[in-house]
């Protein structure tokens, strides 16, 4: 195995200088002997149901020790490289750095709190380190998992609903000495079910599962398919392999995919494998099977390592998994499975995605009062997520801001099919290290993050951000309130969880802060918040406005999915002349507004949220067609005198339209619009009104 190891760390090296940044086209990995195989036993599913499983609330689980503890790294790459890579990842990152405007260079800067929209605290502490937390947000709850308990609350309230151990829930498929650990969840809005994932290891019997759970509905605390699906195998051979830090994603309509780290018993780390199972066998109790491909490889040909499938939220002709160079590199790789409906699905390696900086392996976030810091993990790749033709990740680098060498996060969302990156950035502070990532976008694909971060000066403490794009700050969500542990290397994450709320509009973030008693809790949080009130730009106060078209704009620094603008003659607004609905900042409307008269105009926010108060309207006057020219001859003269006077005061035609009688713009036509005509021809007086 080592001279094997050594090989892949020197070819890994040496195609990581030499290779091109992208591919011509997109290739399947047939060359590289992936494995690919099925197995055709069927799975008949344990049906259980919630009110069937004793409550278990602030259920202790002490982390059982293990035969096999170290299976973080597949192999040891040379330092002499890392030193090299993670220079370049700092000199080569200041072309795509962003600094977070929440503390600029101000290390001691107090943070500000995230308002989010809901917010309540999710598990305790079970005993494990790490926790490693995860979410899913269904139609009416929320469920979150860590190392080894599963919640449920209710969507809105956050009234804890139900909480049980891994191992209670699991029992009816698994012994009870079995290893159970690293837990995932997800919703899957097209069919309206929650997905749990547990992996399952026997370091003594040399067995491994994947412990999946399976909701009957959209509802949580109804029934549940609980199936244990053998991981010692691949389609349906049997290898002498246990699961590790694994990860859970469906496709838009076909089949859920579980990814894992495949290490040996008695070896050393394999390879990434895929587990498809298909939607419609695995939602009703019983599977035929399931189909295995394992082996992936770069595009260097050294073997994958900590594989993602994406959460898709939308048609992908298939389904998206990425994967970084766990070490560091200047690329990520990611790869498309197809026809699993044919029972010969296929995986095609994509086009290298060129990230032109290099990410590289972060130092340990350290804390206050205390010597221990946190195991960061490296840029090992985090969930994934696909919308709208776009697939997005985050992970930890490393970066230097001009202070110490920290954490920091880097951004990345991915063109599909092209392999062109439209969001590639370093985000983090001076001195602050950010740590385990995730991300999701809304309906709008406007981008939200969840993370941990810490510093001399700060506990482990959860952030968000809210529309990261528009508006990079990060706002505090729950404030770390003691140190963990005393020395050396603490696990913290290895993961923090993120769920797009089935209605589009906002997503849910879990993720763990340092309690009292030098102890980890979790939250859940909705964001964004509640909308804040825009402020007006243009028409300035007390302006001429052009048109029409007549254009307003006004600026929202929150989230706002839909703004109403009002305009009305009266600042009262008692009978607006235009209601409107505008889903951007921006607004025009060819509304039959007056030349020359004024106008008042407002504007108010909403989201899923909330609403604001309407702003403190504006005036304008609208210009365009100067009044005076009654008679429609284009030119104003004794004529237009004539004919208003034939109108006020003999009954004649009125002008046409009649506005343009009312020469000095006091909404009335009579004697005073008769004689400021007369005096603007013959005396050198004022314009008529309307004119710009």
């Amino acid at each position: 195995m080592t001279n094997r190891n050594s090989m892949i760390t020197a070819i890994s090296i040496l195609f990581s200088f030499s290779l091109p940044m992208s591919e011509a086209s997109a290739r399947p990995q047939q060359g590289f002997e992936i494995g690919s195989e099925r197995n055709s036993t069927p799975q008949q599913a344990v049906s259980i149901n919630m009110t069937q499983i004793p409550l278990e609330f602030d259920a202790q689980t002490p982390k059982p020790a293990r035969i096999i503890k170290k299976h973080k790294y597949p192999f040891d790459v040379d330092q002499t490289y890392l030193n090299q890579i993670k220079e370049a990842s700092h000199t080569e990152g200041q072309a795509i750095a962003v600094i977070d405007p929440g503390t600029g260079s101000e290390a001691l800067k107090t943070p500000t709190d995230a308002t989010p929209c809901h917010s309540y605290p999710g598990i305790g502490s079970t005993g494990w380190n790490p926790p490693d937390p995860h979410a899913a947000v269904g139609e009416n709850h929320v469920v979150v998992v860590v190392n080894s308990s599963i919640a449920i609350y209710s969507k809105y309230s956050g009234t804890p609903l139900y909480q049980v151990t891994g191992e209670t829930f699991f029992a009816p498929v698994v012994p009870p000495s079995g290893f159970i650990f690293d837990p995932k969840v997800v919703y899957d809005p097209f069919e309206d079910r929650f997905i749990i994932l547990f992996l399952c290891s026997d370091d003594v019997e040399f067995e491994s599962s994947y412990l999946v759970a399976v909701s009957k509905t959209s509802d949580p605390m109804g029934g549940w398919w609980l199936y244990d699906l053998d991981a010692a195998m691949n389609g349906s051979t049997p290898v002498d392999h246990w699961p590790d830090y694994p990860g859970l994603g469906f496709d838009y309509s076909d089949a859920v995919y579980i990814t894992s780290n495949q290490w040996g018993f008695t070896t050393g780390y394999q390879y990434v494998k895929v587990r498809i199972l298909l939607k419609d066998e695995l939602y009703s109790g019983t599977i035929s099977g399931w189909h295995d491909l394992w082996g992936m490889r770069y595009h260097d040909s050294s073997v994958a390592f900590t594989m993602k499938p994406a959460v898709t939220l939308s048609d992908a002709g298939g389904e998206y998994l990425l994967s970084n160079i766990w070490y560091g590199a200047n690329y990520t790789t990611y790869w498309k499975i197809e026809n699993v409906l044919s029972g010969e699905p296929t995986i095609t390696l994509m086009p290298k995605v060129n990230l032109g900086a290099s990410y590289s392996v972060p130092p340990n976030p350290n804390q206050p009062i205390t010597a221990a810091v946190f195991d960061a993990l490296g840029p090992m790749t985090q969930d994934v997520f696909f919308r709208n033709g776009k697939l997005y990740t985050a992970f930890s680098q490393s970066y230097d801001w001009g202070g110490d060498e920290v954490a920091a996060l880097r951004l990345i969302g991915i063109n599909t099919p092209g392999a062109t990156t439209f969001l590639n950035q370093v985000y983090g502070a001076n001195n602050i290290h950010y740590f385990f990532p995730a991300i999701a976008t809304d309906f709008r694909d406007r981008v939200y993050l969840v993370f941990s971060r810490s510093s001399s000066s700060e506990y482990a403490s959860i952030y968000v951000t809210e529309d990261y794009v528009s508006n990079p700050a990060a706002n505090r969500l729950r404030s770390g309130l003691s140190y963990i542990g005393s020395s050396g290397t603490e696990r913290w994450g290895d993961y923090g969880g993120i769920s797009a709320d089935p209605d589009g509009r906002s997503v849910w973030v879990y993720h763990e802060w340092a309690t009292t008693g030098h102890n980890w809790s979790t939250w859940v949080g909705e964001i964004p918040g509640a909308p804040t009130q825009a402020t007006l730009a243009t028409p300035a106060d007390n302006s001429n406005l052009p048109g029409p078209p007549y254009s307003f704009d006004w600026s929202s620094l929150s989230v706002t999915d839909t703004f109403v603008i009002e305009i009305d003659d009266s600042a009262t607004f008692a009978t607006p002349i235009l209601n409107d609905i505008s889903e951007t900042s921006a607004f025009q409307t060819y509304a039959p507004l007056i030349p020359g008269y004024r106008y008042y105009w407002r504007v108010k926010g909403w989201n899923h949220c909330g609403e604001t108060s309407f702003t403190i309207p504006w005036s304008f006057k609208p210009c365009g067609t100067t009044h005076g020219d009654v008679n429609a001859s284009s030119i104003i003269d004794i004529d237009d005198v004539v004919f208003l006077i034939m109108y006020v005061f003999a009954g004649g035609p009125a002008p046409s339209p009649e506005w343009l009688g009312d020469v000095n713009c006091d909404q009335l036509t009579d004697i005073d619009d008769i004689v400021y005509l007369i005096s603007y021809i013959f005396g050198g007086g004022s314009a008529p009104c309307g004119g710009c």
